[in-house]
């Protein structure tokens, strides 16, 4: 439930993708104390690119269509079989001078079968994300706790009441976001580990002996971190 969320492909370390799920789109409009039903004109749907690897081009981010029952135990490899171009929804070519921004697709026509919820899924959209790019790279994109970077699912629609046509959006943020990775590390219990997906943190607490409480004045204090493999990291 972060602010951001990692998308990485052909990473030495992992790939990883970005999966979230918006809160659900009710079947009906409510105006007054009246309820119509409607039909859909278009969806637009909106995702930020926080930050990405400048020094790679060519990048592309794709958003695919996923189960609506996503939730915190999926996997890597429970949702990767999902990523495939039957389920594409769109994708944005994101020009290589553009470091962070705002992108919005919107379906219309034909397009919004990409996007139909089936009655089973309760109004519950759910979208994968993955990147390509002309090498291995990877970025950050707006997670369900990014405030105004966070993905968006607008509906518009036209309700038919009685003798007029009202044209009406239902707004839907993204309640559940998180990214899973193809190769989570395996925690060593010998070892300090810091980071991943879920992330882990590290406590250290040292021994301050009583001799030096008393009479030493601490000047400086020097924490030397040696890693057991190489770090790997985005420019």
């Amino acid at each position: 439930q972060g602010s951001s969320l990692r998308v990485s492909w052909q990473f030495p370390a992992s790939e990883d993708r970005a999966v979230f799920r918006f809160v659900a789109r009710p079947d009906s409009f409510a105006i007054g104390d009246s309820i119509y039903p409607y039909t859909i004109d278009s969806v637009a749907l909106g995702l930020t690119l926080v930050a990405r690897d400048s020094t790679v081009k060519g990048l592309t981010i794709y958003l695919y269509r996923i189960p609506a029952t996503v939730d915190s135990t999926v996997s890597f490899t429970d949702i990767d079989t999902a990523f495939t171009a039957a389920n594409l929804v769109d994708s944005v070519v994101v020009p290589d001078s553009i470091l962070t921004d705002d992108f919005q697709r919107m379906l219309t026509g034909a397009n919004l079968a990409r996007v139909a919820i089936p009655a089973g899924d309760s109004g519950v959209l759910a979208l994968g994300v993955q990147i390509r790019a002309n090498s291995g790279t990877g970025v950050r994109i707006g997670g369900s706790a990014g405030g105004l970077a966070a993905p968006t699912f607008v509906t518009y629609i036209q309700v038919d009441q009685t003798d007029t046509v009202v044209a009406r959006t239902f707004t839907r943020a993204a309640n559940f976001s998180r990214y899973v990775s193809q190769n989570p590390p395996v925690f060593d219990p010998d070892l300090l580990t810091v980071g991943g997906a879920p992330s882990a943190r590290t406590i250290l607490r040292f021994p301050w002996p009583d001799l030096l409480k008393d009479s030493a004045q601490l000047i400086r204090a020097t924490l030397e971190l040696i890693p057991t493999t190489p770090i790997p990291g985005l420019n």
